[in-house]
């Protein structure tokens, strides 16, 4: 197919956009050869998809907040004279939802750890496997069946380690990666089969 995207003079900009319908104009016709071009596709949007936007202190910030956010939920939660943590088994959708959503902050900071430069700095290494550990033990403890105020108690003790490790980060690095976007380099490959 890559002479047909040659001819078309289908650039990076028209890849990211294609449809299955341009796909079938390019003379990909097979729906399963059409699902591996867009599904590659995607990878490649979700490469991009905040590198010149984020950067790693705006991503521990985010994680901070997120973090603070949960903790403070559940300490409102606790002081409402309806709160039934000690006897509840089931979490509310709330909780679950913060929970969730400290954990896809934690994940996009987990991307940027992923990537060059930072793949190879034994501190970011060690801070990338303690927060991956940290958001398994958050699932797991909602996962638990125990009350609600226990339960409550372990992610509180997550969002403390998580608050200090983001505190860690801020404070003890000076590099300028911290502050800079990130690009992506354009490459040429060429006999790739």
């Amino acid at each position: 197919y890559v002479r047909s995207f040659e001819r078309e003079k289908i650039n990076g900009e028209h890849l990211l956009q294609i449809s299955h319908q341009d796909l079938e104009e390019l003379g990909v016709v097979r729906i399963g050869h059409q699902e591996l071009i867009l599904e590659a596709v995607d990878l490649l949007c979700a490469l991009n998809y905040g590198l010149e936007t984020d950067n790693m202190k705006n991503l521990v910030l985010k994680l901070r907040n997120s973090s603070n956010h949960l903790q403070n939920y559940i300490i409102g939660r606790r002081k409402n004279t309806g709160y039934d943590g000690n006897t509840s088994h089931k979490p509310p959708n709330e909780f679950l939802t913060s929970v969730v959503e400290l954990i896809g902050t934690a994940k996009a900071l987990l991307a940027w750890l992923d990537r060059t430069p930072f793949t190879g700095i034994m501190d970011f290494s060690s801070i990338k496997n303690q927060i991956i550990q940290l958001c398994l033990d958050l699932t797991t403890t909602v996962q638990q069946d125990c009350t609600v105020s226990h339960m409550e108690d372990k992610v509180i003790d997550v969002a403390k380690v998580l608050n200090g490790i983001c505190d860690t980060i801020i404070r003890s690095t000076s590099d300028p990666l911290m502050n800079q976007c990130a690009c992506l380099d354009e490459v040429q490959l060429t006999n790739v089969r």
